[in-house]
This record gives C-alpha cells, sequence and structure tokens, in this order.
C-alpha cells in the first residue's frame, strides 16, 4: 500500500541450505540472501539495513567497510566469544538459532534508529543555534524547533535505557573509527526505517 514504510532488509549471507531458514526466523523482515561475499557486495544497496554474515566467509574486512558505508550494521554469524567486535558490529555465536538471530536484528535495527535520531538531533541543534545567534526575530521558529528537539532527545533516552551493554559498543563503534565520513552519514540518513514503527 502506498505510504507504507518498507519492511527492513536482511541481507544475509552464509550456505544456501540455510537460506531458507533465515527466511522462516524472520518473517517481518525482507530477506536476501547469497553465498558469498562477492555476491553481497553485488547486491548490497542503500535499502539493506542489517547483514549477517558467515564467520567463515569473513575474511579482509572489505564487506563490513562497505556495508558501514551503506549505513548498514553487521553481525558476524557462528563466531567464537573471542572474536574482535572493532569490524562488526556484534557477534552471533554458536549455536546461532532463532532467538539469537532475531534478538541481534532487532538490537541493531534499534542502533540503525539511533543513529538517524542522533543525527537529526545534531542538525536541529545546529539549525537553532544559527537562528539564535541571527538578528531578526525568529523566537516561533526557535520554540518550534526546541519542542522538536526535546522530542528527539526523549526518543534518544528511550533507545539508549533499552541498550545492554554490549548495545554501547556498537552505538559508539564509530567514535573509534576514522571512515566517519560524509558518505557514511548520508547512508545512514536514507534509512527511513525506524524500529519503533515495527
Amino acid at each position: 500500500m502506498a505510504g507504507q514504510t518498507p519492511r527492513p532488509t536482511v541481507l544475509v549471507v552464509d550456505d544456501a541450505d540455510r537460506h531458507d531458514r533465515y527466511r522462516s526466523w524472520l518473517p517481518s523482515y525482507e530477506v536476501r540472501a547469497v553465498e558469498t561475499e562477492r555476491a553481497a557486495m553485488d547486491v548490497l544497496s542503500d535499502d539493506v539495513h542489517v547483514v549477517l554474515l558467515d564467520a567463515c566467509r569473513h575474511r579482509d574486512g572489505s564487506l563490513v567497510e562497505r556495508s558501514h558505508r551503506h549505513g548498514a550494521h553487521v553481525a558476524l554469524l557462528a563466531a567464537d566469544h573471542d572474536d574482535d567486535v572493532r569490524g562488526p558490529d556484534a557477534n552471533v555465536p554458536e549455536p546461532v538459532d532463532r532467538a539469537s538471530v532475531v534478538d541481534t536484528v532487532e538490537s541493531l535495527l534499534a542502533h540503525t534508529a539511533y543513529d538517524a535520531d542522533l543525527d537529526e538531533l545534531f542538525v536541529l541543534c545546529k539549525r537553532r543555534a544559527a537562528l539564535i545567534d541571527g538578528n531578526a526575530d525568529r523566537s516561533k521558529t526557535v520554540a518550534a524547533l526546541s519542542r522538536r528537539i526535546d522530542a528527539v532527545a526523549a526518543t534518544l533516552d528511550t533507545t539508549v535505557a533499552d541498550f545492554a551493554l554490549d548495545d554501547f559498543q556498537v552505538a559508539f563503534h564509530d567514535v573509534d573509527t576514522p571512515q566517519r565520513d560524509e558518505e557514511t552519514e548520508r547512508g545512514r540518513r536514507r534509512k527511513t526505517y525506524s524500529h519503533r514503527t515495527q
């Protein structure tokens, strides 16, 4: 139906005989499935929200880096507990079951919404500061911006309140990553999906 928010898209990179399993585990999502990193590179686009990557296919980090540039978060499937999470955003250790996959996807989608809200808050605060510094009387516009800032800040507070310790590591992943460039920011802002609308 026109006007509906599209379902979030999950890209699975794993053996073909497991593709239907992921689709059955994630019926609320648009699941795309491929077998190799090369194939994933070919289909990766700005409308992909989460990438589920089999640990055996995690090579040089190029897929993770490109996923981040498109605004998608990456979870490493069947990862060892000791695997470094600084590349991918999350690890799903063995055994990979429905509960762990669903929880991970929902958590990463929450981070996508958090990133978008944080970007919006920054833009709103910058716009309000510019208006306040101006000479013209724009009190009504400033008041409207302030109300929107309060609303976005409240949403962020609610999201953060639901974060677990590992979620904070994902949320602030880019603080230690130099690739937080304009292309990455545009990719995040293109994510129209919000986990709150599901």
